[in-house]
């Protein structure tokens, strides 16, 4: 009887042990894999789009923003003092859900004045109050289509496809017998309920095509800024002289039902025997600068604040610490890091984690239960098991503690302006010492997000020279 409940409690202690011991590698393997699953966004990314394809000038315009994984209630939003010609109405705030996931939405509506491309100011939103300045998309606005009067292009190419160009007089220089094609376009027409043209003197003249907007007699109230094509024509003088352009009639009617006469460019053609205009490809002005090589200016990125101190004073500082956390506490290393801080008069600083320490506590504590599952397996000492185990656990349980700074990515902070949101223009809120210790929390193109005993703000990335311990 004795010897039968004797057998039931270490039965029991045993089966306590393994539970301790299971749970505590459950525990361990999840507190490892917690950054993989965590699902930490970039809220700093996100855009503000415009709704629709079309911007115009005195009607109500909006934009959208939409923000995952946060309520309305977390969002606090800040707009920017807009230009003259821009008029903030309002901005409303819900929540949306999409594919199983809830989130907030934002809209914002606006009305503009003046047409054009407009780049309107970042604004300023608090998230989980984490400040973010998030960009408007760049929109072209247009003027109110009611407004618009139908445009007439004309295009003069040789026979290889390359669009002449009149010189300041308005005269294109043919050589003789050379065949000169005519592309004909309108903008801001509903619909062309009128084309005729007159065979021009001395010269051969043909249509080569009609296009549907002619044919089509069926008026249309969807709105493009683009060129449409009218008709293309062949064109050759068989006479040396001065040509005006033949006569073509459209009439055409605008996007308000109205009704106007199109009338050909004054250009005149100076046909004669000499060699042919040299011609060029235009290109449109919003297109030039992508085909300009890069300014020095350009390609190189300014460097915005100017620290006091030297960026070699700040990588020295960075490599002792680092010297430090590879070595033993009390070791010369760490007195070289004291030294020089004193030097630069920045006072007592935290120490580094060793991470020699960290490894023998964690090597310490391992052994420890490997000697504690031999006890109790194969030697059957449960006693001196359960005490071995109890012992790995508060030395591993010390050592995390110790070594939880280790999680955290430290950098050493040059100097200058410490921001409220990420761009060079941007106000600074507070000041950090140079050469000061500080922690990264957050990084977004060329910015950090960065602490210093509670207060944090954006910086450059040139500003910080991290303090690499372990491989990111």
């Amino acid at each position: 009887m004795e010897k039968s409940t004797i057998t039931r409690k270490l039965k029991f202690q045993s089966g306590l042990l393994k539970t301790i011991f299971l749970s505590f590698i459950y525990l361990a393997f999840w507190g490892n894999c917690e950054p993989i699953f965590s699902n930490d966004l970039n809220y700093s990314s996100l855009k503000i789009t415009p709704e629709s394809q079309w911007f115009f000038t005195q009607t109500d315009s909006s934009y959208i923003l939409k923000i995952p994984q946060v309520s309305p209630s977390d969002v606090q939003i800040t707009m920017p003092t807009m230009p003259d010609f821009v008029r903030f109405i309002s901005s409303y705030k819900e929540e949306y859900l999409s594919d199983g996931k809830r989130g907030t939405s934002i809209r914002f509506w606006f009305n503009f004045f003046e047409p054009g491309e407009i780049k309107l100011k970042n604004i300023t939103l608090k998230i989980k109050r984490k400040s973010y300045s998030l960009p408007f998309e760049t929109v072209t606005v247009y003027d109110n289509p009611i407004y618009l009067v139908p445009q007439l292009h004309l295009e003069i190419k040789d026979s290889n496809g390359i669009t002449f160009v009149p010189d300041e007089q308005g005269f294109i220089s043919v050589s003789n017998g050379q065949k000169l094609f005519l592309d004909l376009f309108v903008r801001y027409t509903s619909r062309i309920f009128q084309f005729q043209w007159e065979l021009p003197e001395n010269a051969l003249f043909m249509e080569i095509q009609r296009y549907p907007i002619v044919e089509n007699h069926t008026e249309s109230t969807v709105f493009s800024p683009e060129l449409e094509p009218v008709a293309n024509f062949e064109w050759t003088p068989l006479e040396s002289g001065i040509y005006d352009l033949p006569k073509i009639n459209i009439s055409a009617v605008a996007y308000n039902g109205q009704r106007y006469e199109l009338t050909m460019p004054s250009l005149k053609i100076n046909y004669s025997l000499q060699k042919t205009q040299k011609t060029e490809t235009r290109i449109h002005p919003a297109l030039a600068e992508a085909f300009l090589e890069p300014t020095e200016e350009q390609e190189t990125p300014k460097f915005q604040d100017s620290p006091s101190v030297t960026i070699e004073k700040a990588s020295k500082l960075a490599n002792l610490r680092i010297k430090e956390a590879y070595s033993l506490p009390f070791s010369k290393q760490k007195q070289q890091r004291i030294a020089y801080e004193t030097e630069l008069n920045l006072g007592k600083t935290p120490n580094e984690i060793s991470v020699p320490l960290t490894t023998i506590g964690f090597a310490v504590g391992l052994v420890l239960i490997i000697i504690s599952c031999i006890y109790l397996f194969f030697a059957k000492k449960n006693k001196i098991a359960i005490s071995l185990f109890i012992l790995a656990m508060t030395i591993i349980s010390i050592t995390i503690i110790y070594a939880f700074p280790l999680t955290k990515t430290l950098g050493i902070f040059i100097g200058g302006k410490i921001r409220i949101v990420p761009e060079y223009n941007a106000e600074g809120n507070y000041s950090i010492t140079e050469l000061s210790r500080i922690q990264i929390l957050e990084q977004t193109g060329e910015w950090y997000y960065i602490d210093l005993d509670g207060s944090g703000g954006w910086v450059p990335k040139s500003s910080v020279i991290k303090i690499t311990k372990l491989k990111d």
